[in-house]
């Protein structure tokens, strides 16, 4: 009787269409982050849900978090007890991330940002008796 919720997340600069993709080392996600100094960037996250006797669903969910203006400097001083690398969303939406303490503003889902759209899956969990 239990749910399965997937979902993972994929995130572009909206102005140019360029696919941020996970870093393979720390000076690799310093580079991808400093792209995003002052602008925006669409998380798309995707999830699909399944629970027994119900069809599958899949929905996706977007986001747009415009990061402050920032330097190297910054960054590396926020970096210096975070392990980045393990995002695939350059600086990370999430409440431990370096890149949380960067975000100017977020529109869309909030929660889509973080990689799980909860406006999607929260109805779903509602409703089950």
């Amino acid at each position: 009787d239990a749910f399965i919720i997937a979902a993972d997340t994929l995130t572009q600069n909206p102005n140019t269409g360029q696919v941020f993709r996970k870093p393979n080392n720390l000076e690799e996600q310093k580079v991808q982050a400093l792209k995003t100094a002052g602008q925006p960037v669409r998380i798309i996250s995707g999830v699909s849900i399944f629970h027994k006797g119900k069809e599958i669903e899949a929905a996706i969910s977007e986001s747009v978090v415009t990061y402050q203006d920032f330097n190297e400097q910054t960054l590396e001083r926020l970096m210096e007890n975070d392990n980045p690398t393990i995002r695939s969303s350059i600086l990370g939406m999430f409440f431990d991330a370096a890149g949380f303490t960067l975000v100017e503003k977020v529109e869309g889902s909030y929660t889509g940002a973080f990689g799980l759209p909860m406006e999607i899956v929260y109805p779903h969990l509602r409703d089950v008796n």
